[in-house]
């Protein structure tokens, strides 16, 4: 009985997406029809500036902006020439675990 019933509820959930899949792409037919008869003639537009772009683009604090990334490249590439040295030589490396097992 209740194998009937899931039966039921699915064919019912199976048919309202498929009536919703239909109308939403109708409608999209709809609109991708009407909108080559409103553009009458091409637009000229002058590509916005880095500045103007990043202005209107709502900020995320998560992702990086160009010039903040290219900023970032470049202190890593100054920096990155000076690397830390700290080699000890072999018999010192022997020397202190030596005393390290003296001392245990």
């Amino acid at each position: 009985m209740t194998m009937i019933v899931f039966g039921i509820v699915a064919l019912v959930i199976i048919v309202f997406l498929i009536v919703f899949n239909v109308r939403a792409a109708g409608k999209r037919r709809k609109n991708a029809e009407e909108a080559p008869q409103e553009v009458s003639e091409p637009q000229h537009r002058e590509a916005p500036g880095p500045e103007q772009t990043t202005q209107k683009r709502k900020r995320d604090p998560l992702k990086m902006e160009d010039d903040t990334y290219r900023q970032a490249l470049r202190q890593f590439q100054t920096g990155s020439k000076k690397k830390p040295t700290r080699h000890i030589s072999d018999e010192d490396y022997r020397k202190a675990l030596r005393k390290m097992k003296r001392e245990e």
